[in-house]
């Protein structure tokens, strides 16, 4: 008898011809049966399925699909440590290591292990960001542009959205990152910036 060729195999005794393996599978020269691929799980014999995204198995054979490294990410069916790449907003020296976040004021928006980037003019981020979002007195879109509140209106928080209208009666510069930065116009007065503003009595 001659043996089944690699891909093949046949698991009974007996003069019956050699078979392909199943789809995903594996076999070595003269196998009974056979294995799961890289990048796939389960018992020699099969079936077998494709490890999941975040996981990973290099060998073929029965097992488990394991585990990419913390803050990476790989697609369904990788089968290398080096397909889990960093998530976006981590960085690493080299596919398959553990990544770690980018520091505050920095992000990177793609997966994979590219250096993290400084945020543009008049934006932050937190630690671990993909994107940067406009400062405190200043509106546009998560990842920019910002473009400064106009005089008149301010906003007090970091991220997306409009700049708020001052309170009546009061004034601001641009740029304004405070309510209180809205103070009365002149001819009005209040308790305190930041409110509305009633005009000086006459005399």
């Amino acid at each position: 008898c001659s043996a089944c060729e690699a891909g093949k195999f046949k698991s009974a005794v007996g003069t019956a011809a050699c078979v392909t393996c199943p789809a995903n599978s594996v076999s070595s020269l003269g196998s009974s049966l056979c294995r799961c691929s890289a990048g796939f799980a389960g018992a020699d014999g099969g079936p077998c399925s494709a490890c999941v995204a975040g996981t990973y198995t290099a060998t073929a054979g029965a097992g488990t699909c394991a585990v990419c490294p913390s803050n990476t990410v790989s697609t369904a069916g990788s089968n290398e440590l080096a397909d889990c790449t960093c998530a976006s907003g981590y960085t690493a020296a080299r596919d398959g290591e553990a990544c770690s976040a980018c520091e505050a004021g920095k992000f990177k928006s793609a997966v994979g292990t590219a250096a993290c980037v400084t945020c543009p003019a008049n934006s932050v981020s937190s630690l671990g960001s993909s994107l940067c979002r406009c400062s405190a007195g200043f509106a546009g879109a998560d990842g920019g542009p910002c473009s400064a509140c106009v005089a008149g209106t301010y906003t007090a928080t970091a991220g997306a959205g409009t700049c708020a209208v001052c309170p009546s009666n009061t004034v601001s510069t641009a740029g304004s990152n405070e309510l209180a930065d809205c103070t009365c116009a002149s001819g009005y007065t209040a308790a305190r910036d930041g409110e509305a503003c009633s005009a000086c009595e006459a005399g």
